[in-house]
């Protein structure tokens, strides 16, 4: 499966990854790691979000992140989602996406990175909203401080290694969920339900 993988044989890589995806052992999560897949299910394009993240422009990437999910519901930029649209996002890209971030931020930002926390912060990934537990979600990663909401123009986006900076944002602050320019609140509930379906 790695040589399919690693040669793209037959065309068969995607299959191969997603074998590959599910193994425990250390060859299957190098072999993973090395590829990236750029797949969707509607024909989007990630070649822009791969160069911003490997640029490590993460405010960019985050707003690309927005532009490329809305795009793949079928709306425009400028748009905003619908619940049902986020509880059915297509799978393939929800994982190119964490995928991408997860592997160019080092595993710091990415949807199954903010999932993690999510759940570590009392959060069922059930799609609703649990003000208290979101609340403790939203300080970990560094969207409230001092019992308030931070706006997104003030988010840095700063990588735990090294911390170049006083202010330290937290682990998956960024990557997906603060999509655009408005509150991941209602987003990241749907988001977050969404890759408990699709295995992320």
């Amino acid at each position: 499966m790695i040589e399919v993988l690693r040669d793209n044989r037959q065309g068969l890589a995607d299959e191969a990854y997603e074998v590959l995806r599910q193994r425990p052992e250390a060859k299957a999560k190098d072999a993973v790691a090395r590829y990236e897949p750029l797949r969707s299910e509607k024909g989007i394009d990630y070649t822009r979000l791969r160069d911003l993240l490997k640029a490590g422009k993460w405010r960019e990437a985050d707003e690309e992140t927005y532009e490329v999910m809305i795009r793949a519901v079928g709306k425009e930029s400028g748009d905003w989602f619908e619940s049902d649209e986020l509880l059915n996002f297509p799978c393939t890209d929800l994982r190119t996406i964490d995928g991408l971030w997860v592997k160019y931020s080092q595993g710091q930002f990415g949807f199954s990175v903010q999932k993690q926390i999510y759940v570590e912060t009392g959060n069922p990934l059930d799609g609703e909203y649990h003000g208290d537990t979101y609340r403790k979600f939203a300080e970990r990663v560094g969207w409230r401080k001092d019992d308030s909401w931070v706006y997104y123009r003030d988010l840095k986006p700063i990588l735990l290694f090294p911390p170049p900076e006083n202010f330290r944002l937290g682990r998956g602050a960024f990557g997906g969920v603060r999509v655009g320019n408005w509150c991941g609140v209602v987003v990241g509930m749907w988001v977050f339900s969404r890759t408990k379906t699709c295995k992320l």
